[in-house]
């Protein structure tokens, strides 16, 4: 079996965060659904950003550079 990636992660993480927006479900039922840490969820849901995106200033290719 093959580890999860970051963005494997990530769309875990987006899908706890709509579960718990816009189907009412309870954070830690959506942690323990999703499988993604209890922490993550609830800073994401507190409105930190992703690492990626809090650190994009710093980065020296943009999101579209990295993709190419």
């Amino acid at each position: 079996m093959a580890l999860p990636t970051s963005a494997d992660k990530e769309y875990a993480i987006r899908r706890a965060i709509e579960a718990v927006t816009t189907l009412g479900m309870k954070p830690y039922q959506a942690h323990k659904t999703f499988g993604v840490p209890r922490s993550t969820l609830y800073n994401r849901l507190n409105g930190t950003l992703p690492r990626a995106k809090a650190q994009a200033a710093k980065q020296l290719l943009t999101p579209a550079q990295v993709s190419l």
